[in-house]
């Protein structure tokens, strides 16, 4: 009988975060895993001159750290679906706008319509046309401009003044997709 002592890698763990704000089927990764090690003992038998192992002992060295991936189970957005990492993460001051108060027509910077997933932001900042996921209201995309909105602020359309002021002023995180 002899005893042998592996290293072994333990592959990270997929958290899923569920988010009703995004589609069914959409998939973001918030943050990659990494692997974990751990230390095997294993005793090794011949039985009729065949090699078998058994694993006697296992101690983890480095627990591994869980990837998070959040998991899109229903709601409005139209994307392509699929996988999208995350380049950057932002801390911002979020308002919100809607379509005929104070001015505001449907038609963005960009020339896209403004609807819900529409976000106005700094564009020294966010470049208009890159797609966001805000905590607490899902994807976005970065297509229009605010007179108010400088610096790490963004405006986010509601469809109507009541779903504006319900979201009020609030600090999200700004996640910036690939």
């Amino acid at each position: 009988m002899e005893k042998i002592i592996v290293l072994e890698e333990i592959p990270p763990p997929i958290q899923l975060k569920l988010d009703g704000n995004l589609r069914e089927g959409i998939r973001i990764t918030l943050k990659e895993g990494k692997p974990g090690l751990k230390k095997v003992r294993y005793e090794v038998i011949k039985l009729n001159g065949k090699e078998e192992k058994r694993a006697l002992e296992e101690k983890v060295i480095r627990p591994p750290v869980p990837t998070i991936v959040l998991q899109g189970v229903g709601r409005h957005f139209t994307s392509r679906g699929g996988i999208n990492r995350v380049r950057k993460v932002l801390k911002m001051v979020a308002t919100a706008y809607c379509a005929g108060r104070g001015g505001v027509d449907r038609v963005t910077a960009t020339g896209a319509r403004a609807e819900y997933g529409i976000a106005a932001v700094d564009s020294r900042i966010i470049k208009l046309g890159t797609l966001l996921y805000v905590e607490g209201y899902g994807l976005a995309l970065a297509a229009d401009r605010g007179r108010a909105i400088k610096g790490n602020r963004i405006d986010l359309f509601m469809e109507s003044y009541a779903e504006a002021k319900r979201w009020g002023k609030r600090v999200v995180t700004v996640y910036i997709l690939e």
